[in-house]
């Protein structure tokens, strides 16, 4: 009754859709991640001024509100119980090409798809850096709100590298322009420039963030967006990156691209020690590889038994698959082909490398099968490789000794996992196999993940490399960021959404369970 009574009013002040019937609340109460949470209504606005009545209307009400786009959240952060906010129906359109002082811009909407958005700019002879895996699903709406980036991250950083200008709307229902600073509301203003003051007079603070460069994270708020950034526009432009809908809606994006690099080669590596594949990846990347990605002996298996064709060798081995890029990529794979032999590493046969597109595509196809294998794997019973914890990321020194110290916690717990991920920034998918219709799986996952993120705050490491935050991350970001930086998290989301109607608790809630609502059905 309350979301046929909301939804009528609603429908009354847009342009756009409105639905809550059974069939549509079903489909939006679950997406990629291991939750499942029925949302009140769904809104599919036409513009931002169906944004903004949208919001107005959910404000007035006090109803929840999350934006979604493409579904593809990993950590659950476009669940939940009130309004979802749907950019993929209509606004999902590329809205120009741009060129400014010798750079180049791409602008669209929310609920552009990834991959057709790189089809758009190939044609013009430029890429956008980050390359989630998810791109043939994902939209890039949420690519910036989970500050996601992918494989060639190594070389080309996260999508806060390349995000110029954000439009979004205000939890007062104002409409702002990054680029702007007469759009921008007091409020937020003052308050981020305040916020600024206080942690770039925080030593200690400062020197928490100075040891942490060396680290890609996603999670909690892009509080080093306060130190790097000085035009308030800027700052609030990248504070946003990364924060799954709790600050604010977005409804345009202009994004900086770079022109497509003259070419490219592959270059697999089997190693018969996992110790010896991470020890190599320092040095691997200090010879200018683009991409280093991991697939461990367990996901070799995994995808060898269910794609044969593929040609990966029997033995207990370790992938190692390096991307290098530009005119230096010769120099680079003699480099490599004469640092593996002289370091004494173990490999299985010879450094095979493909500088033919085609050919590169077969090696990558490796790669790219982890995850659907994984997601299928079921050996007859209710086993998913959920993604529990899925892209923790620390600095690449400390690679081979976490690794070697987690699989004794995952034999504590006798879990096969599959193990892969973008190495070369310090990046490692961790992928449990667990049954949710399992009591004593699910009474496991709190001790088990307890385990393996202490052994990550050892070594300095983040909850979330790529993926962000959301329902499976945010009872543990004041344990790694510390009751101070947490606090300043806190203050952030109090400028903007001080009644936390915006995504509410999907990046602080300090009395969330990560076996809060999951999909048990």
């Amino acid at each position: 009754m309350a979301s046929e009574i909301i939804g009528r009013e609603i429908e009354q002040r847009i342009r756009g859709d409105v639905k809550w019937d059974e069939e549509t609340l079903e489909a939006y109460s679950h997406n990629q991640s291991m939750y499942r949470v029925k949302p009140m209504l769904v809104t599919f606005p036409k513009d931002e001024k169906d944004v903004i009545e949208i919001v107005r209307i959910a404000v007035e009400r006090k109803i929840s509100l999350t934006p979604r786009s493409g579904g593809t959240s990993l950590a659950g952060a476009s669940l939940n119980r009130g309004i979802i906010i749907d950019f993929k129906q209509y606004m999902d359109s590329i809205l120009g090409f741009v060129e400014e002082n010798g750079s180049h811009y791409v602008i669209c909407q929310p609920g552009v798809n990834h991959k057709a958005l790189q089809y758009f700019i190939k044609e013009k002879g430029y890429f956008l850096p980050p390359d989630p895996s998810s791109a043939p699903i994902c939209c890039i709406g949420g690519n910036i709100a989970s500050k996601s980036s992918g494989a060639h991250s190594v070389r080309y950083g996260t999508f806060d590298n390349y995000v110029e200008v954000l439009e979004f709307i205000t939890v007062n229902g104002k409409l702002v322009d990054t680029s702007k600073e007469e759009t921008i509301p007091e409020g937020i203003k003052n308050g981020l420039l305040k916020l600024k003051k206080k942690v770039s007079d925080d030593k200690e603070t400062l020197k928490f963030f100075k040891r942490r460069e060396g680290v890609k994270t996603s999670s909690g708020y892009n509080l080093p967006a306060l130190i790097q950034h000085e035009l308030i526009g800027d700052i609030l432009a990248h504070i946003l990156v990364g924060s799954v809908g709790t600050l604010g809606i977005f409804t345009k994006i202009k994004l900086k691209v770079e022109r497509i690099p003259e070419g490219v080669a592959t270059s697999l590596i089997y190693f018969r020690k996992l110790d010896e594949a991470m020890d190599s990846v320092k040095g691997i990347k200090e010879i200018g590889a683009a991409a280093i990605e991991l697939l461990n002996y367990e996901s070799l298996k995994l995808v060898r038994q269910e794609k044969p064709e593929l040609g990966i060798p029997e033995e207990e081995v370790h992938m190692l698959l390096i991307e290098f890029q530009s005119p230096e990529r010769f120099d680079q794979i003699k480099k490599l082909e004469k640092m593996i032999p002289e370091k004494g590493y173990d490999i299985y046969n010879k450094i095979i490398t493909e500088t033919d597109e085609e050919k590169q595509l077969k090696l990558w196809a490796v790669r790219h099968a982890i995850l659907p294998t994984l997601m299928k794997f079921t050996k007859g019973t209710d086993l998913k490789a959920w993604a529990l914890i899925e892209d923790v990321g620390l600095e690449i020194q400390y690679l081979a000794p976490y690794i070697r110290e987690t699989f004794p916690i995952f034999e504590k717990y006798d879990l096969i996992v599959g193990m892969y991920g973008h190495v070369g920034t310090g990046t490692i998918h961790l992928r449990p196999l667990i049954n949710l219709q399992d009591p004593k799986h699910i009474e496991m996952i709190p001790h088990l993940v307890d385990d393996v993120y202490d052994l990550l705050f050892k070594y300095g490491g983040t909850i979330t490399s790529e993926h962000g935050m959301g329902r499976n991350r945010t009872m543990y970001l004041e344990k790694e960021y510390g009751n101070t930086i947490f606090n300043y998290m806190k203050e952030v989301k109090q400028i903007f959404d001080p009644k936390d109607l915006l995504n509410p608790k999907m990046m602080i809630c300090e009395d969330c369970k990560i076996t809060d609502n999951l999909n048990i059905i």
